[in-house]
């Protein structure tokens, strides 16, 4: 499991509360999580709800090619 960090990585999900995050597809003009930063690979990630001032910033894990587990800073 490697740091991965790669530009114009962006996709949509519609999970919500605070578990693993499914990832819907890249936004058209970007790649997605498993296209650019490949499974079992950490990276550091943005979530924000559209539409309010929520957001999240944090560090995860693809777990597999649609599944990014959300892990501490601790």
């Amino acid at each position: 499991m490697a740091l991965v960090i790669n530009d114009r990585v962006k996709e949509t999900s519609t999970t919500q509360g605070t578990g693993d995050i499914t990832l819907a597809g890249a936004v058209t003009g970007f790649i997605s999580f498993n296209s650019g930063i490949g499974t079992s690979n950490t990276t550091y990630y943005a979530i924000f709800e559209q539409g309010t001032n929520n957001f999240e910033v944090g560090r995860g894990t693809l777990s597999g090619s649609t599944t990014l587990q959300r892990r501490s800073f601790k």
